[in-house]
């Protein structure tokens, strides 16, 4: 597979899993997310796949972007290495603040380079 059809593949990953997610939450506020360890297994799961797809995008793609990428890529060590201290309050801002930021780079980087 060349690159350009990897990355593509993987930012498509990635729109879809912030599309889960923002399904996953609409409904609940903070108290639901903080009670409900299914639903939290489901947003953590998505975003292990977000994670896990921006390592397989080529940088190249990543550069032309003003997204800090780099967040992305240390959450993911945090989700493999430490799953059992993660703070729930931290995932559910994280949501709140930055996964509208990320579908929208997603989504502007789809258009201008596939």
């Amino acid at each position: 597979m060349k690159k350009a059809d990897n990355s593509l593949s993987r930012f498509r990953e990635i729109l879809k899993a912030t599309t889960r997610i923002n399904e996953y939450i609409s409904v609940h506020n903070w108290d639901d997310f903080q009670s409900n360890t299914m639903l939290q297994d489901a947003v953590l799961f998505q975003f292990s796949v977000i994670c896990d797809a921006i390592q397989e995008v080529d940088i190249s793609y990543l550069e032309k972007y003003d997204y800090p990428w780099y967040l992305l890529k240390t959450f993911r060590q945090l989700l493999r290495h430490d799953n059992f201290t993660i703070r729930q309050i931290a995932v559910w801002h994280t949501i709140k603040d930055n996964i509208v930021d990320l579908d929208r780079s997603v989504k502007h980087i789809l258009t201008n380079e596939f």
